[in-house]
């Protein structure tokens, strides 16, 4: 009994230990007082909009630059990220759920690098050529939209081989009974997981955060006709409607038809 209550307390004054001087503190040391990554999600957090903000090459620069600071372990690291996203920050606790597989891609990608930069030269002609084919390995938010408590976004990887569209749903838990949602499915194309937002969620009274050029006119087009066959009426969404020229770069126009029934359209102003 004694030994168990001494294990207990060990651990919590552990915990506590940890929770006195956050890793925040610690990245103002090595990385610069109020640096822009460091919460550090560039680097653990693969479906979250700071990790298409650096590269895999910036990733790992950051990484070295903490390992060779000597101020803590990466193993130190994981668990103070972990016990901060449990105890601090539990309405984004799913972040949790991807640390492993983002520093499996981090690792994987380090591992092609070392391995592309020791293969042999292969020759094509008389005059040897060295030709060795670049890894890519790019995460980047594409379409993003939230509210308070929750967002939906659709993240693309590309790699040397395909490309993989991944679907992120989360729901926070507000009264922390526990009913919080988090869960992702991965396609290979765009247009199937946007559909699968399309015909479920009321998505156009959203806050859009990110809208990637190369599927920015296939939303408009959705958009349109998501107002359109919904009726959406101007006086009931004039505060989203300006938000949504800001964002896409358009002038969205309104009319009645002879049924009275609203018309939606729009017209590129960028």
């Amino acid at each position: 009994m004694s030994s168990m209550l001494f294990m207990f307390v060990s651990k919590q004054q552990l915990i506590q230990k940890i929770m006195e001087s956050y890793y925040h503190d610690i990245m103002d040391e090595v990385l610069g007082r109020n640096h822009q990554h460091r919460s550090l999600r560039t680097i653990f957090d693969p479906y979250s909009h700071e990790w298409g903000e650096t590269n895999m090459d910036q990733k790992v620069r950051i990484l070295q630059k903490i390992v060779d600071s000597g101020k803590i372990s990466l193993s130190s690291l994981l668990l103070q990220i972990k016990i901060y996203y449990t105890s601090e920050l539990a309405n984004k606790r799913y972040a949790i759920d991807s640390i492993d597989e983002a520093f499996a891609g981090i690792l994987e990608y380090m591992l092609a690098k070392q391995t592309v930069k020791t293969e042999k030269p292969i020759v094509k002609s008389e005059n040897p050529i060295e030709i060795t084919e670049k890894p890519i390995d790019k995460t980047e938010p594409v379409f993003e939209v939230g509210a308070e408590g929750g967002g939906i976004s659709i993240i693309r990887t590309t790699t040397n081989s395909k490309e993989v569209f991944t679907y992120n749903h989360s729901e926070c838990d507000l009264t922390d009974e526990g009913m919080g949602v988090y869960f992702k499915t991965e396609f290979d194309n765009f247009e199937e997981p946007f559909e699968k937002i399309n015909s479920t969620y009321q998505w156009q009274y959203l806050y859009f955060m990110t809208i990637h050029s190369d599927y920015r006119k296939f939303i408009i087009t959705k958009l349109i006709e998501k107002l359109n066959n919904n009726s959406i009426d101007l006086s009931n969404f004039d505060y989203h409607k300006q938000h949504i020229e800001e964002k896409f770069g358009i002038a969205l126009f309104y009319s009645v038809d002879e049924k009275k029934m609203p018309v939606w359209g729009y017209k590129e102003i960028i």
